[in-house]
């Protein structure tokens, strides 16, 4: 049984769904939340800048994608790799993963540019579900090209299924940084960045992954229907974001995305809006900050957004002791998802009470799994990703 947290109703009776109240709930989000992006004055092209063959069991392939904007040219790499099986008769699914690791050594002990004694001065008495040190991610650098065969990205495990592969620095698209973050494909147009509306981090790198997808859905050897977008964490955060914008993307896996990604705001536990708001101010619109401590006045809440990605499929992971992101609140939020997927006739998620660490469920459009342990992703999740999508086969 959902405990009931006040939040927006998902469909209303003087609105259709499809052509209204999706819509509006989208332009919510852009508006309060996320900030708007550029849907055209744009342009985009690339250029496979290295091919060859990927350890007698695929290809490799690294794009060089490009953006032309109002303010000039920015460009990022996609790291491809493509099994044996596909051919042009016989396309494979892809996966896209948005990589958060950061592509050079960053300052160590830093996690995002602020010193973690400072935020947890910041959020005050907010601080008892905050990682401690040893549980935040290290800032260590990150080989897409050359490491694949680490859980972060575990390609030779995903070709060996049948499925191709390709991630892309999403610092590449945008730093990660207060003071930085709009050098990135920001900086390339023509827009008021002190808006209160003007899109953040989060919008930037999830623009960056639908650019990645202009050159997947070209590719002979890929399936274009079958384009599913990955991220862990804040990465999470920007794969829901960009699947609810971009109908191009066939199944979304958000991984202990929390706060402002799959988790409800309202009643969450852990990391709440004035938290995020407070340590990473660049991840989203200025307006968002008027909701700090007053997530009852937003005019959407997260099961909102994952709604939007309905009727295409939807799967969510929680870590049993990530605390700071609230497995329950991300669970909660699928089940309320799930009325749109009703509205279309299909069942969305299958459980409506939250599952012990260790639990599955796959047989609704929405797929759900908790593990136990940290805030990280592991090859055990990878695989339950890849059983679910089996399941939909």
């Amino acid at each position: 049984m959902v405990v009931n947290r006040n939040v927006p109703e998902l469909i209303l009776q003087n609105e259709k769904w499809d052509e209204e109240r999706r819509k509006s709930i989208l332009q919510a989000f852009e508006e309060e939340v996320y900030g708007c992006s550029p849907k055209d004055g744009f342009s985009v092209s690339w250029n496979i800048v290295k091919e060859e063959p990927f350890k007698n069991i695929g290809t490799k392939r690294v794009v060089e994608i490009y953006i032309d904007a109002p303010k000039g040219r920015h460009s990022f790499l996609l790291y491809v790799f493509i099994p044996k099986t596909a051919s042009q008769h016989n396309p494979v699914p892809v996966m896209l993963s948005i990589s958060i690791t950061p592509r050079f050594p960053q300052p160590s002990g830093m996690v995002n540019g602020k010193e973690l004694d400072e935020l947890l001065k910041v959020v005050g008495d907010r601080v008892e579900t905050l990682p401690t040190p040893s549980e935040l991610p290290k800032p260590e650098p990150y080989d897409l090209e050359n490491n694949t065969n680490d859980e972060k990205w575990p390609v030779e495990v995903l070709l060996s299924k049948g499925y191709a592969t390709a991630a892309f620095y999403a610092e590449d698209i945008g730093p990660d940084n207060e003071t930085k973050y709009q050098e990135g494909i920001i900086s390339y147009f023509e827009d008021n960045k002190e808006a209160p509306n003007s899109w953040g981090t989060i919008a930037a790198w999830a623009f960056g992954a639908s650019r990645a997808i202009d050159y997947l859905t070209t590719d002979s050897l890929l399936d274009k229907s079958k384009i599913s977008v990955i991220g862990h964490s804040r990465g999470g955060k920007t794969a829901l974001w960009c699947a609810a914008n971009d109908p191009r993307v066939y199944c979304c896996y958000a991984n202990n995305s929390g706060c402002t990604g799959a988790a409800l705001s309202r009643g969450k536990k852990g990391e709440d809006v004035f938290c995020i708001n407070t340590i990473f101010p660049y991840w989203f619109c200025e307006n968002y900050k008027k909701y700090n401590n007053r997530e009852d006045t937003l005019p959407v809440d997260q099961h909102m957004l994952l709604a939007s990605i309905a009727p295409r499929l939807l799967y969510l992971a929680s870590a049993s002791e990530d605390l700071w992101a609230d497995p329950e609140s991300e669970f909660y939020s699928a089940v309320l998802a799930s009325e749109v997927y009703e509205y279309y006739g299909l069942r969305g998620l299958e459980k409506k009470s939250p599952l012990k660490p260790g639990q599955k469920t796959h047989k609704g459009r929405i797929g759900y799994h908790v593990r136990k342990g940290r805030h990280e992703l592991t090859l055990h999740d990878w695989e339950l990703f890849c059983e679910f999508l089996e399941s939909k086969r």
